[in-house]
């Protein structure tokens, strides 16, 4: 961790287990379910929610996740490392790489029993301009061209330091100007993998962006310019498996639409 110049404080107790970097109190944490509670600006609501606070003058970002299934309960207990754990953990290697990912704060986990319950990850507010969705939706945005040449050297940056974003979706992806560029950080890191990453891995990180056709060509080109890839083969492959994504994604949407029509036909009595 001394390489990082963060220090961790730790604790536990038979309720609460946290790790909370030095620059920040540790009461920030064991009071985190009253400050998640207040009036604060939400940011997103559904499976998780994410808040943004100001605590000491500075604004955070809190990240519940939500009540794990009893299944999930007993493996984030046991067996693997809780969501905000790994985020918290995720970041720390991030940084220890040099990649761009809000500044960590720290993570907590509330138990009932021997059975962990809650679980929130705090990091310090990002400014951005915008996320990498509305360079994909919207052709006319000034300097698209520019900001998907930068996203896919910095993509390979990713790769060639042999990280691989599980969630490489379009709202995880930071976006904002500054003086040298374009500035990308990633965001929802509790799902990462740290290691070698295979020709087809890294052009199937691409999928979840769920680029149109014209868009995916652009990126996968400037990508293979920098990561030494055949052009051509690379440009296939990519939309090869960005429509076969897109079908069975597709085709998930159009199983739950039938048993949702299902569920909700009237009984004939």
């Amino acid at each position: 961790m001394n390489d990082l110049c963060i220090e961790l404080q730790k604790g536990s107790s038979a309720n609460v287990k946290f790790e909370v970097s030095d620059t920040y109190n540790r009461e920030l944490l064991l009071n985190i379910k009253h400050l998640f509670e207040r009036n604060f600006k939400v940011m997103h609501k559904a499976r998780n929610e994410i808040r943004v606070i100001t605590y000491s003058g500075k604004k955070l970002v809190l990240k519940s996740f939500r009540i794990p299934s009893p299944v999930n309960r007993f493996a984030y207990s046991f067996i693997r490392d809780s969501k905000a754990k790994r985020s918290f953990d995720n970041a720390l290697v991030l940084k220890s790489l040099e990649t761009n990912t809000p500044e960590p704060v720290g993570y907590i986990e509330f138990f009932s029993g021997k059975m962990i319950k809650e679980s929130f990850y705090v990091s310090a507010y990002s400014e951005s301009d915008f996320t990498i969705r509305t360079v994909l939706l919207d052709k006319e945005i000034e300097n698209r061209d520019e900001i998907l040449k930068e996203f896919a050297e910095f993509t390979h940056s990713l790769h060639a330091k042999n990280i691989y974003h599980k969630d490489y979706s379009p709202g995880n992806i930071l976006v904002k100007k500054v003086n040298s560029g374009w500035k990308f950080e990633i965001v929802d890191i509790n799902r990462m993998r740290f290691g070698k990453i295979s020709y087809k891995n890294r052009i199937k990180n691409f999928v979840k962006l769920w680029a149109d056709d014209d868009t995916m060509r652009t990126i996968i080109r400037e990508y293979a310019s920098f990561s030494g890839d055949n052009p051509a083969k690379a440009e296939r492959d990519a939309l090869k498996w960005l429509h076969s994504y897109k079908a069975r994604i597709n085709f998930k949407k159009r199983l739950k639409k039938l048993a949702k029509r299902k569920k909700d036909a009237p009984l004939n009595v």
